[in-house]
């Protein structure tokens, strides 16, 4: 059975990107039997998720090879990746991640925050994997790393260390972005005692991040003014 580009994703960026077309351009103004006939994978699948599964391979494995994602971490065939979308004012993302079957999990996220986070949880998922848990000493990942001389605690610790280090330098840099944000835009509204009390956060030490991020937020600010005076 033959699967068309329409039937497989919502999202036409992303066949964009497998089969280097530009939708919009080639097919916009094709008549419903022209596109069908014009955006047809041209091989058979078993069904639906499977030309799914093929076209997000595809994609990762352009984005890794080409060097497009911002993000990689994993063991082998198992990997965890972020790739970012090539335009857009949000900065809209992909998260992906294969599994045992050669499968691929795909989620799209508008908050660069919130692809972090997913990023994290899946690598720190893969870690366990690696753990000394019966769940997963066993499992088929661990004995691949044992039959080929490779400690699996070694495996575990590194991918819990880059997780845990991507997400704390992007998070740091976040919160210093919305945290001066937040102060410069609310001035002395801003309730510092009531976010220190919710935080269940040192308020003196919480008031000094705040000053910090606020003088980061102006030089920023301040460096964008002479970079881009049109925009203000």
């Amino acid at each position: 059975m033959y699967y068309q580009v329409s039937e497989i994703s919502e999202d036409c960026r992303l066949i964009e990107e497998c089969l280097g077309v530009d939708v919009e351009e080639e097919f916009g103004g094709l008549t419903e039997r022209q596109w069908n006939d014009r955006t047809r994978i041209f091989y058979r699948v078993d069904g639906k998720d499977e030309a799914v599964q093929d076209v997000r391979r595809m994609f990762l494995t352009r984005s890794i090879e080409n060097g497009a994602v911002s993000f990689l971490s994993g063991f082998r065939h198992r990997v965890v990746a972020i790739v970012p979308e090539i335009s857009g004012s949000m900065k809209e993302t992909r998260v992906m991640r294969t599994d045992d079957s050669g499968d691929i999990e795909c989620i799209h996220g508008y908050n660069s925050m919130d692809a972090l986070t997913q990023y994290a949880t899946w690598v720190h998922a893969l870690a366990l994997e690696f753990g000394s848990g019966d769940e997963h000493s066993f499992g088929p990942i661990s004995r691949e790393c044992t039959d080929a001389g490779i400690d699996p605690g070694i495996v575990q610790a590194y991918l819990v260390r880059e997780a845990s280090d991507v997400l704390l330098v992007n998070a740091r840099h976040q919160l210093k972005m919305r945290l001066g944000g937040w102060k410069m835009s609310s001035g002395e509204n801003a309730n510092m005692s009531e976010l220190a009390r919710s935080l269940h956060a040192d308020r003196p030490n919480l008031l000094k991040l705040v000053r910090e991020s606020e003088k980061y937020m102006e030089k920023e600010l301040g460096r964008m003014k002479e970079k881009y005076p049109d925009l203000f």
